[in-house]
């Protein structure tokens, strides 16, 4: 599964980057439409399987990696509801308006180069979580899909390697005397996650 993701991935990667290159970005805000209605079903698949922006954040996580750098917390005042609902505001007007006015704003290319800046200094659930407008989005029928990454507490041993793993801090666990709980909301279905367990607790159900 994590092998297919990734091919998927690329694949999808191409597609944008001639999306871009042939000037038909709308076609590309059309499969976002069709993955967030099929998300009310299947889950936020967008965001950990078809977004480019994620794709380039993942390179950037794995070097860091590598290389053991720590970046820095989310300050608490991007956490507020304000914030995200004002991001998704300008958001969404100034994509009306590049539509109706400019017609030359790549306004998703700014995204993705945004979104790279800010993982190289703060962690990437600052990104995922709070600012991405299509994440903020995604929220909705994220919440409420029938498909969703789970838990099974008769294998968890409670280490909270999931949690230390999810790049969109999804992972709901307060203390080791519990069992972690994915919110379905904020999850990727990145599958980093399932990567991390060791003792294959997590499925997709």
């Amino acid at each position: 599964m994590i092998r297919f993701r990734k091919i998927i991935q690329l694949a999808f990667l191409l597609v944008f980057a001639l999306l871009i290159y042939k000037k038909k970005i709308q076609l590309w805000m059309l499969i976002f439409l069709l993955s967030a209605i099929s998300a009310f079903i299947f889950g936020r698949f967008y965001c950990g399987w078809i977004c480019p922006i994620n794709t380039l954040m993942e390179v950037n996580d794995w070097i860091y990696k590598k290389l053991k750098i720590k970046r820095k917390v989310i300050p608490d005042f991007v956490k507020s509801n304000f914030i995200r609902l004002s991001i998704l505001t300008i958001f969404v007007l100034a994509f009306i308006l590049n539509n109706k006015f400019y017609k030359s704003i790549p306004i998703l290319l700014i995204l993705i180069i945004l979104a790279i800046l800010i993982s190289f200094i703060y962690e990437p659930s600052l990104w995922h979580k709070y600012l991405c407008p299509f994440g903020i989005i995604l929220n909705v029928p994220g919440k409420f899909s029938k498909h969703y990454l789970n838990v099974k507490d008769e294998k968890c041993i409670k280490c909270g390697a999931c949690k230390s793993a999810c790049p969109a801090d999804a992972i709901k666990m307060e203390n080791k005397n519990e069992f972690p709980k994915i919110l379905k909301e904020y999850c990727l279905e990145c599958t980093a996650c399932i990567k991390a367990c060791k003792k294959d607790a997590i499925k997709y159900v």
